[in-house]
Parts: C-alpha cells; sequence; structure tokens
C-alpha cells in the first residue's frame, strides 16, 4: 500500500473540501501529492487558494497521475465521469467512491481491468470532523485496500466497515441522521419558545443537552436505556413528557422513517443505473 502516494479527487464539493481539510491537517498526503479535479473553475480557484492544492478541469489528467481516485461526485453524475476515465484506470490505482446508492459492481463495470473499489457512506460532520463513515470493498478490493481507505477516511472521524448489501441501510442513519437531529433541535426550540423561553436561551438549551447527553452516553459506558431511566422519575415532569411521546408513537414513526429512507436508497440506485 505504499505505492499509493498521490491523491485526486473528481468533484470539489463540501465533502470534498471536509476530506481534504482533513488530510492536510493529518498530513495524511503531502499537499503537494493531492489534485482536485471539478467543471467549476470558480470553485476550484477558492481550494486552491485555501489549501494551496493543484487543481485541473480535467478529469483524466487527475486520474492519470493519481494513485487514489476519490469520486466525490453527485450520484447522478457517476456514469458520465466513468464513462470519461473508466477505460485509464489500471488494477494499480484504487477508486474511493462517495456516490449515495451506487454499488461497487456497478462502477467495476465501466472499466476494463480489475481495478479495486472501495464504497464509502461518510456524514456531514465530516466538515468538523467528526464523521461517522461506512465503507465496503468491491470484488477486486482486498483487506490492505480497506484498511488504507479506513485509514484515509479516519482523517475526519470514526469509521466502520460493513458488507456492501448493508450500505443503504447505514445511510438511512448515519447519512441522514444529521438532519435527524436537527429536526429534533428544531422542535425543541420551537416548544422552548412555546413555554416562553427566548429563542437563544432555547437552542443554547437544546444544543448543549444534546451535546452533553452525547457525551454520557459515549464515556459512561451505559446504554441508552439505563441512561434515560436515571433522569426519569415516577410521578416527575421526564416521565410526563416521554409519556406525550409514547402517546404519539415517536418510536414507531422513527422505525418507520429508516425504513424509508433505506427503501428509498435502495429505489434511487435501481433508477440510477437504468
Amino acid at each position: 500500500m505504499n505505492d499509493f502516494n498521490k491523491l485526486c479527487f473528481i468533484g470539489a464539493g463540501n465533502m470534498c473540501e471536509a476530506l481534504l481539510a482533513g488530510i492536510i491537517s493529518s498530513k495524511f498526503f503531502p499537499v503537494e501529492n493531492i489534485i482536485l479535479s471539478d467543471i467549476r473553475k470558480q470553485r476550484l480557484k477558492y481550494l486552491e487558494e485555501k489549501y494551496d492544492v493543484k487543481t485541473t478541469m480535467d478529469n483524466k489528467e487527475a486520474v492519470k497521475v493519481s494513485d487514489i481516485i476519490f469520486f466525490s461526485v453527485k450520484p447522478q453524475n457517476i456514469s458520465s465521469v466513468l464513462s470519461e476515465v473508466g477505460e485509464i484506470l489500471k488494477p494499480n490505482k484504487m477508486v474511493i467512491s462517495i456516490a449515495v446508492g451506487i454499488p461497487t459492481y456497478f462502477i467495476e463495470s465501466y472499466m476494463k481491468e480489475e481495478v479495486p473499489v472501495i464504497r464509502v457512506m461518510p456524514n456531514t460532520p465530516a466538515l468538523f470532523q467528526s464523521a461517522i463513515s461506512v465503507l465496503s470493498k468491491g470484488k477486486y478490493a482486498n483487506d490492505k485496500h480497506l484498511n488504507f481507505a479506513r485509514e484515509l477516511l479516519s482523517c475526519v472521524g470514526d469509521v466502520d466497515i460493513l458488507p456492501e448489501k448493508l450500505q443503504n441501510a447505514a445511510a438511512a442513519i448515519n447519512g441522514c441522521g444529521p438532519a435527524y437531529f436537527f429536526y429534533f433541535i428544531e422542535s425543541l426550540v420551537d416548544a422552548g419558545i412555546s413555554v416562553g423561553l427566548n429563542k437563544d436561551i432555547a437552542k443554547k438549551l437544546a444544543v448543549q443537552t444534546m451535546e452533553g447527553s452525547v457525551k454520557m452516553l459515549k464515556e459512561s459506558g451505559k446504554s441508552p436505556t439505563e441512561l434515560r431511566r436515571m433522569v426519569t422519575s415516577p410521578g416527575g415532569t421526564t416521565i410526563a413528557a416521554l409519556e406525550q411521546f409514547e402517546k404519539g408513537a415517536i418510536r414507531y414513526h422513527i422505525l418507520k422513517a429508516i425504513k424509508a429512507a433505506t427503501n428509498r436508497a435502495e429505489e434511487l440506485s435501481k433508477q440510477l443505473m437504468k
């Protein structure tokens, strides 16, 4: 794996920038060994000036000079990118893709040779080096490729490895999950305002309470159920609130939401690969 010394990103959006910042900060790759490719000239100019990184608008150029090719394009654009560069990808290179819903076999089908492909589902907290990413290997990738990708993605947070068949299910939690938590915070803020708090204090209370609760969950060694019970006294204020959650069947609707997100990911995969 020491042969993997040069990295390119095809697609220079927010997730690319998050990964770029983490990689440069950790010194995983020297900045002079990284090149970004995108169709947006102004975006490339911004990233070049901010990170002192090389850029190009020629995907083939970026692929030819790189050992690791990171596809950070939208799923609907992956076919056109693969049609452009698939033929010049060789087995001594490695492809890492964060195109949501796109399986490794679809990417492999555009290549003439047995190129190792790793599929990744990161999430937006990567922007603050606090992501949880899920990796799966394709047909031609081995454990060394997988471990290298794990080290690379560790620059922006935690990493787990799953069978590829579980990628869409994982995405329903880690990929979509930040939006669920933001939605809950929004709801807590609105509820705080409804009982007399101003917006700023309601937001501060909600955000810090969530942050502290997550810290307790990560560091106490206790389960979510145990920690919930610690806060819930018989006849108290917490149980009065939780009873309203139960009346609204919140747990049931969370289960339904995760299944809906998983099913939608499957549907999108099928649509994009037609």
